[in-house]
């Protein structure tokens, strides 16, 4: 079983956290922004030195720390909003 990420801030932490409780051994974590020091308390994944780098690398770093065994891929990858897509294309929305 492979999972798709989206978004590695508190709720996507949890979530691949959560993932690895019930045995997924695969991911690919996709996110654009980087870590900030002020989310270290709610996003679980990340420590002090991963402040300002993306949060997907780091997240997949940290979960392959946390379980070796498992295939953990980074994305930096910025999902469209919705509106962004309505923006650009009337048609869509």
């Amino acid at each position: 079983l492979k999972c798709l990420v989206f978004n590695c801030g508190g709720v996507g932490c949890n979530v691949v956290r959560g993932l690895l409780g019930w045995g997924v051994k695969n991911f690919t974590l996709v996110d654009s922004s980087s870590v900030s020091k002020e989310n270290l308390f709610e996003e679980t994944l990340f420590d002090f030195s991963h402040a300002g780098k993306n949060k997907a690398f780091c997240a997949s770093d940290s979960v392959l720390k946390i379980f070796p065994c498992v295939k953990s891929e980074g994305v930096d990858f910025e999902v469209p909003k919705s509106a962004d897509l309505c923006e650009k294309n009337k048609a869509f929305c």
